[in-house]
């Protein structure tokens, strides 16, 4: 398969997909596809949006900032320039980076497990399984091409997220960033890691959803746990 038709297997025939990946492992257009289009989506943003707007939404949605006499929130406030070279690179480096750490998981683990695999295979497990981000991706220029697009956060671009959908909780809420970093697709992506380490191991689905669930548990659970206590 070519990297267009792995695309296209993990959408609708995942365990083809890494059966193919099995016998030739690449991960480059799964692992950087998804950020490229991240940092399209940031560029657009703040192409169009309203500086000024987004800078009071920020201020009135931050308790420390609503304390803050005029002068000092102004101060305070990043000019445009700064916020989107320091968002793309937080896309850019942290979507990548998050699939290295996950490879090197895999990688430990597959180890542990007597699943004899390279980490070049486990990097292209973290990215396939992470490929259909990119759907969220695509559907956060939905507001965009709204007609208040001009007027759109970089929480409101996140329309698949669990907190935009359903819970709807405000920025100074504890629950907020956790909440806008799960989206409705991270099961689907959670599902495809067990998919694949189910067809590299050949064993059960408890072992190969122990396998691959294990880390989201941990760093969800833990998140949770602490935003409780």
């Amino acid at each position: 398969m070519n990297n267009l038709q792995l695309a296209s297997s993990v959408l609708v025939d995942p365990r083809a997909a890494f059966e193919a990946l099995d016998r030739q492992p690449r991960f480059w257009f799964a692992l950087l596809a998804p950020a490229l289009a991240h940092v399209a989506v940031v560029l657009w943003h703040f192409g169009v949006v309203d500086y000024a707007w987004l800078t009071d939404e920020l201020v009135s949605a931050t308790p420390q900032l609503r304390e803050m006499t005029p002068e000092q929130q102004a101060q305070a406030m990043p000019p445009r320039e700064v916020m989107m070279w320091s968002t793309i690179a937080l896309v850019a480096i942290g979507l990548p980076l998050l699939r290295v750490l996950e490879a090197v998981y895999f990688s430990l683990a597959g180890k542990v497990a007597n699943v004899q695999r390279s980490f070049r295979h486990w990097l292209a497990l973290a990215s396939w399984s992470s490929f259909p981000y990119v759907l969220a991706v695509l559907a956060m220029t939905i507001p965009l091409l709204m007609q208040d697009g001009d007027k759109t956060t970089q929480e409101g671009l996140s329309v698949l997220s669990l907190n935009q959908l359903l819970f709807e909780v405000p920025r100074d809420n504890r629950w907020h960033t956790l909440l806008s970093s799960l989206t409705l697709l991270h099961p689907w992506l959670w599902w495809l890691g067990v998919v694949g380490v189910r067809a590299w191991s050949g064993r059960s689905w408890a072992f190969s959803m122990g396998v691959a669930l294990l880390p989201m548990l941990a760093v969800y659970g833990g998140w949770a746990l602490i935003v409780l206590l």
